[in-house]
């Protein structure tokens, strides 16, 4: 089946090829600064109330493989269809790992409140988390059913909307955490220096 990419000249082919390339990488480097921002969180809270370590956020990063080795032709001795399924199993991992992140990270911002006594809800960030990835879901059924490109382009400003909104969330209770009164953990990067 040939595809619309297909029917374009060379030159253009390499123009589309050079903007999803910039394209992605742009995306890449904000995803660094958010999974910073959830590091950054989860080092404000005291070790005793993290659910998770927070190097684990960079695992997320797998989640990008595809994109790059679609692109730099690493699979290219791969038969198409397996290329595809490899390049969903990786989609998958990063999306399973993303709904563990979001409970742990929500889990754990509850904890640090109630150990300190400050009033906050039970799991704050859950139900912006759990929408983004919920919308990184729908997105990988947009790929897997190959449904037409309006779908698939809706399906990912969906995700882009959710995930600067879980963002904007995750940052607010970086920045709250980090004006909490001292305590006097010496493991946590918040209470360096102040024991």
């Amino acid at each position: 089946m040939e595809s619309w990419m297909d029917s374009l000249a060379p030159e253009t082919r390499r123009v589309i090829d050079l903007i999803i390339l910039l394209h992605t990488a742009g995306v890449l480097v904000a995803y660094c600064f958010y999974l910073k921002s959830v590091t950054g969180l989860l080092q404000f809270i005291s070790p005793v109330n993290r659910t998770i370590r927070p190097a684990m956020v960079w695992l997320l990063l797998l989640g990008f493989v595809p994109y790059f080795t679609n692109l730099f032709g690493t699979f290219m001795y791969v038969p198409f269809i397996l290329r595809s399924k490899i390049t969903y199993l990786f989609f998958c991992f990063a999306i399973i790992l993303q709904f563990f992140i979001v409970g742990r990270v929500a889990i754990a911002i509850s904890a640090e409140y109630r150990s300190r006594r400050l009033p906050t809800r039970f799991a704050p960030t859950f139900k912006r988390g759990i929408l983004y990835c919920l919308a990184n879901l729908v997105q990988l059924l947009m790929l897997l059913l190959h449904q037409g490109r309006e779908l698939t382009i809706a399906a990912w400003c969906l995700v882009m909307v959710t995930w600067i909104v879980y963002w904007v969330g995750v940052a607010r209770y970086k920045k709250a955490i980090s004006h909490l009164p001292v305590g006097s953990d010496p493991d946590s990067i918040f209470f360096a220096g102040n024991a």
